[in-house]
């Protein structure tokens, strides 16, 4: 029982020496310590502030040949400029873009009475991350010629706002151009935060064998800064958008080369000083056309066989440049002939020459102007009909890539014209009276007419109408005057014209009486 008593006594003892020795140990100081902080605070994005450093020195003797190293926080740098101040002696480095900074050779005076010793050095930074950042000197991250340090770490938080994200849009105008054509290209970036943006850069790269052709400009939301280009870009550098505004910029561009082009400018393309960017792509597209149209006519279809119509062949030039050493020919289809060395050309083909074959026509070496048309011409006939003396039509097909230039534009399709050449002689015939009695008496009457169209007399003709049974002549067949020369006859169901002329433009008329022996059509 004594036992447990004593120990108690003692345990008791123990703890109470414990506490009388904690309560007059004295608090040893920190031999350096830290304080740090943002001025101001709470910035914008690319907004610089200024990082105050001040060291307190506990120690009663000065701290010599100090250094300390300052780690930024992630996306942040020394700002241009830097600003530095510094009151320790020494020397600061601090180069604009770095992540840290330093300071070198410094003394931190010495504690004087219940005074801690002081000094201070400070670096403008800069940042465009959003939101809280901390920056953070570790701890042990002081060095010196006494080997004290700071025993805890020293941070500083800046409050970053936020800024919304530019939006970017882009045209062309015109979007369908002629090759050698000209489009305007615009740009459009709109300011959608509360702020200005500053130092706004951003260039749009044209797609293969789309080619700047002009001088480029910015409208007056696009302050300040400069609007450039080469022969495949246009740029946007140093501007400031105003909050709300829209900064345009533009330029007017150009393709020889046929085809569809889409010229896209990729998200995160634009800088900005306060790190805000496009967060998606811009897109539009260019489509350009052949600028050579090639056409071809008959100035007169249908024609009599015989009759001559003009072939016009027609080459437009719709580019903003002129074709030159230009080379086609057109190979007329079979039974359709020209006249040798009848072709002609207008004034819009330039040099070279026309000329044709009874079966060809071709143009060589001709410059057509930009916005012009030239047109060569030759006349064509075809005298062969179809079965019978039936009406026909032909097809004359330049066929595609026919056409030649220095600038390598050509018809990228066939182009064709049809020619329809109808029998210049035209047969009617009647009977008056109709109906009659059976024995009744009517004439037959039968026209012969040469389309005045025709330029040629119809020679030697000849033909021979026999009658249907029951149907029979009833005196003797005459002709007019236009039936020249040759000879009518009739016999009892016949009627016979030989050998004559007839002129064009003129109808040739033979008649002869008949009568019917029986009832019904005859």
């Amino acid at each position: 029982k004594y036992k447990y008593f004593l120990f108690g006594i003692f345990t008791f003892c123990l703890i109470l020496l414990s506490q009388i020795y904690i309560f007059i140990m004295p608090v040893t100081a920190q031999p350096i310590s830290i304080n740090k902080n943002f001025s101001p605070a709470n910035v914008a994005p690319g907004q610089s502030t200024t990082l105050n450093i001040q060291f307190f020195n506990s120690k009663t003797y000065p701290l010599t040949n100090t250094s300390v190293t300052d780690p930024l926080p992630a996306g942040m740098t020394v700002a241009n400029p830097a600003n530095i101040t510094n009151n320790c002696g020494g020397s600061v480095t601090a180069t604009p873009g770095n992540n840290s900074f330093n300071l070198t050779g410094a003394t931190i005076p010495a504690k004087v009475g219940s005074i801690n010793g002081t000094c201070s050095f400070s670096v403008d930074v800069i940042t465009t991350v959003q939101g809280n950042t901390i920056n953070t000197i570790p701890t042990n991250a002081v060095a010196n010629n006494e080997s004290q340090t700071n025993d805890t770490p020293a941070s500083a938080t800046l409050s970053v706002a936020a800024v919304a994200a530019p939006s970017l849009s882009k045209s062309f105008n015109l979007n369908t151009i002629n090759a050698t054509g000209n489009s305007t290209l615009s740009v459009n970036i709109r300011n959608n935060a509360t702020i200005s943006l500053t130092n706004v850069n951003l260039t749009d790269n044209l797609p293969a064998n789309v080619t700047v052709n002009g001088i480029p400009a910015k409208n007056a939301a696009c302050q300040g800064g400069s609007v450039t280009n080469t022969a495949t870009s246009l740029s946007i550098s140093g501007v400031t958008i105003a909050s709300g505004a829209t900064c345009t910029f533009t330029v007017s561009v150009t393709s020889t080369v046929i085809g569809a082009y889409t010229n896209t400018i990729p998200a995160n393309s634009i800088t900005t000083t306060q790190g805000v960017t496009n967060a998606s792509s811009a897109t539009d597209n260019l489509n350009v056309q052949n600028p050579l149209t090639l056409t071809k006519a008959f100035a007169t279809t249908p024609i009599v066989a015989g009759q001559s119509s003009n072939l016009n062949i027609n080459i437009q030039n719709n580019g903003l440049v002129s074709f030159t050493n230009v080379n086609l020919t057109d190979n007329l289809p079979t039974n359709v002939v020209a006249v040798a060395g009848t072709a002609t050309k207008n004034a819009n083909c330039q040099g070279g020459s026309v000329s044709n074959t009874t079966g060809a026509v071709s143009l060589t070496g001709v410059t057509i102007p930009a916005g012009a048309t030239c047109t060569f011409t030759v006349p064509v006939t075809s005298t062969v009909l179809g079965a019978n003396g039936a009406q026909i039509t032909y097809t004359n097909t330049i066929l595609a890539n026919s056409l030649t230039n220095t600038q390598n534009y050509t018809n990228t399709a066939p182009v064709t014209a049809d020619l329809v050449v109808r029998n210049p002689l035209t047969i009617t015939k009647s009977f008056a009276p109709t109906p009659v009695l059976v024995n009744g008496a009517s004439t037959l009457t039968i026209n012969f007419a040469n389309s005045a169209s025709n330029p040629t007399n119809i020679t030697n003709a000849t033909i021979t109408d026999t009658f249907p049974a029951n149907l029979n002549t009833a005196g003797v067949a005459t002709k007019n005057a236009n039936c020249q020369g040759g000879s009518i006859s009739n016999t009892l169901n016949t009627v016979t014209l030989t050998g004559v002329t007839i002129a064009p433009g003129t109808t040739c008329t033979v008649t002869v009486p008949v009568t019917p022996l029986t009832s019904g059509n005859k």
